[in-house]
């Protein structure tokens, strides 16, 4: 998989793949940006989706990080960040964030089944759409943010291949 990855030019790519309890993991991109867990963040091996292991987190503190890179600077480009996520308990997470001096984004979910995209520019929130996600519990999940465009209409979510439907609009800008 990271071999593929690298010839399709991905930023990073997060494999988690390590011992149970490894509490560090690698980034199998030609980048090969550090990658630092914090909180109770660790490898597990009871149950992944691909690989030996997975990352485990347990709700209260714990997240992996990168340090900024304008690898993360997509511009106005096209692309996508996906990624498997298997939700045991249904509380208040966080997917991802990335934040800068351009765009910000950030992919949250809630208990009530709602995942809420944010989009900043500049560290000031512009646009706040909130998808109904249908996602179960204890079962993995293939959830792919794509950006196609430039404006508003152009983010969309996929869960598991289908695209999700935005039930709700807020723009602040």
């Amino acid at each position: 998989l990271g071999t593929i990855a690298r010839r399709l030019g991905a930023c990073a790519v997060h494999l988690l793949d390590g011992a149970d309890g490894a509490v560090s993991t690698i980034d199998a991109s030609l980048a090969g940006h550090p990658v630092t867990l914090y909180g109770d963040a660790k490898l597990g091996s009871s149950d992944s989706k691909f690989g030996s292991s997975s990352l485990r987190l347990d709700g209260s503190g714990d997240y992996l990080s990168m340090p900024d890179s304008d690898d993360w600077d997509f511009g106005t480009k096209p692309f996508t960040i996906d990624f498997w996520a298997k939700l045991t308990a249904d509380q208040t997470g966080m997917f991802f964030y990335q934040t800068g001096s351009g765009t910000g984004f950030s992919l949250q979910y809630f208990p009530n089944g709602e995942i809420d995209l944010d989009i900043s520019s500049g560290g000031k929130r512009m646009i706040t759409q909130t998808f109904s996600s249908g996602l179960n519990l204890d079962r993995w999940h293939h959830i792919a943010l794509v950006r196609s465009g430039t404006t508003s209409e152009g983010w969309a979510l996929f869960i598991d291949g289908l695209s999700q439907t935005m039930t709700q609009f807020s723009s602040f800008g």
